[in-house]
């Protein structure tokens, strides 16, 4: 079975960006689609950020951004809020807690 992939649409990939992000935490995701491009060609890679404004990077890289982010658009924006704060980054306490046990001397059946 043979697949044309020039004949399909190319999915637009945003990747979010935001004052104070670490590099990899964004070249890392976006070179994953770049290198898919390098079988299928399906995918542009963008830069976003909430408000469509240039990000600066923790080291003080500027990021240059195509638009705005539209996260969860056509949801409730109550709903939408939820899903948002959910996905924040995750604490750094949960670095330094400790394990009451390891998770690979159980495993469900």
């Amino acid at each position: 079975m043979s697949s044309n992939f020039a004949t399909r649409p190319r999915r637009r990939v945003g990747v979010l960006v935001f004052d104070g992000v670490k590099m990899l935490d964004f070249v890392g995701p976006a070179e994953v689609f770049v290198e898919a491009n390098q079988s299928v060609a399906g995918y542009e890679v963008v830069a976003v950020s909430a408000d469509g404004k240039d990000a600066q990077t923790s080291i003080g890289a500027r990021v240059e951004v195509s638009c705005a982010a539209a996260f969860a658009a056509g949801l409730d924006p109550a709903k939408a809020k939820v899903l948002a704060v959910s996905q924040r980054p995750l604490s750094a306490i949960a670095f330094n807690e400790p394990a009451s046990a390891a998770a690979w001397k159980t495993k469900p059946a």
